[in-house]
């Protein structure tokens, strides 16, 4: 599949995952609204990967969260995206 983005939204796209690079401690719940609020990008439309298992509260706000306990590999990835897609289709 070949996605197609226009610059403002790569833009978007990059300054998002420079913000999230840069979230460690502290809510997650804050950290996405946060994150919604700068990008605009919509909660559904969002997919966590994340090591702690109570960060699974995301999902409060739409977020798609997929516990990766020992860390992301290309497995555990593709499974989160998997998730996010199923979640994507019966909306």
């Amino acid at each position: 599949m070949t996605l197609f983005f226009s610059f403002i939204q790569l833009q978007r796209t990059l300054d998002s995952v420079n913000y999230l690079l840069h979230v460690n401690t502290g809510s997650k719940i804050k950290h996405f609204k946060s994150l919604h609020r700068q990008t605009g990008i919509p909660y559904s439309e969002m997919l966590f990967f994340d090591d702690e298992h109570r960060n699974v509260e995301v999902e409060k706000l739409g977020v798609t969260f997929h516990h990766v306990p020992r860390g992301l590999t290309f497995e555990m990835f593709e499974k989160g995206l998997e998730e996010w897609r199923r979640r994507q289709s019966s909306n």
